[in-house]
């Protein structure tokens, strides 16, 4: 088994050149149907490592929102990729197609991404019942959204808690006032309280409740955010989802829309982390690192800024599966957090 990971690990590059020559959108859904096929066989321990057998990580270690949408990629695989925890999602209540593809934009020189995807999704009802086929105790986050098209904002996220809060293994809803192609701080500035109480009402008991939060956020967004959930049930902030600011030292050819994800957004999130950090320090809150994190260094430097758990996306495309042993390892030194 070791032979075949290191093959795999070895000849991905290679591979990847043959990825790459597909737009993102079709490479992805090829990964999809390939994992499908791989659980329906019950290969995953032939080709990734069990949980079990993985050096231990200071940190949860998950996907990122996009990467697994709907669910359609088996828990288990998941599992023996080297995840921790599996976030499903953005999960909004009704189908939506979103914008049409291809709507996803590789930067290889720079291992950035730019996506103007709009949420789709295939709707709350599709993905609870592929969930509930899964066999696997790997625990699940549900990131979700209102339907971009929805007229009530409240119901629409009511809908998405009543047919997934009895799924077994979803211990935490990731509420997504970030997505950089739908939200605007104006839109949740009023009602960001309600959309909590209602996930609060609707979710059971044991659940938590975190919110994913933009890179871009102003001063006085991040103090609205944490005067929101001052008194709330929330028990942590995801830092951060894309950026719509494209810098041209990353995104070098101009796309004019979308949320940039990988090294092109790795500095702003790092700062937004340390923005809430430096604001939270007294609160219970937790952090979830997210954005550009590609190495043991920039997972310490994410740890030392107050993150016990965090999220990959973008650079496990760009550094292929073995990135996930690489940041799981025995030996973590530990590091003067910065300011």
């Amino acid at each position: 088994m070791q032979i075949i990971r290191n093959f795999i690990d070895e000849t991905y590059p290679f591979f990847k050149q043959f990825l790459f020559l597909m737009n993102a959108n079709n490479a992805h859904k090829n990964f999809t149907r390939f994992s499908r096929i791989v659980d329906r066989l019950g290969l995953e321990k032939f080709l990734f490592d069990n949980i079990d057998n993985l050096y231990f990580s200071p940190v949860v270690i998950s996907n990122a929102a996009g990467f697994n949408k709907n669910g359609e990629i088996p828990l288990r695989f998941m599992e023996y990729l080297g995840f921790d925890r599996v976030v499903v999602g953005t999960v909004c209540a009704k189908p939506f197609y979103g914008n049409p593809e291809p709507n996803i934009k590789r930067f290889r020189k720079t291992e950035s991404m730019v996506n103007w995807m709009g949420l789709p999704g295939k709707g709350v009802e599709f993905i609870a019942q592929k969930l509930k086929e899964y066999k696997s105790e790997i625990p699940i986050t549900i990131n979700l959204a209102p339907t971009p098209d929805t007229k009530n904002v409240l119901d629409d996220i009511a809908r998405t808690l009543w047919h997934t809060r009895n799924i077994l293994n979803i211990d935490r809803y990731e509420l997504n006032i970030s997505c950089p192609n739908t939200n605007k701080i104006e839109d949740f500035k009023f009602s960001l309280k309600d959309q909590i109480e209602v996930l609060e009402y609707e979710k059971m008991k044991s659940q938590e409740i975190y919110l994913k939060i933009s890179p871009d956020l102003e001063e006085n967004e991040v103090d609205i955010i944490l005067e929101s959930v001052s008194e709330s049930q929330v028990k942590g902030i995801t830092c951060t989802n894309s950026t719509k600011f494209h810098d041209e030292k990353y995104i070098y050819r101009n796309i004019g829309k979308g949320g940039a994800s990988g090294e092109a957004v790795y500095e702003k999130s790092l700062q937004m982390q340390k923005n809430f950090y430096n604001k939270m320090k007294k609160s219970e809150l937790k952090i979830v690192a997210c954005g550009g994190i590609n190495s043991r260094e920039r997972l310490i430097e994410r740890i030392n800024n107050g993150a016990s758990e965090i999220q990959i996306f973008t650079p496990l495309i760009f550094k292929g599966p073995k990135l996930l042993r690489e940041l799981r390892t025995t030996s973590y030194p530990v590091l003067q957090a910065s300011s």
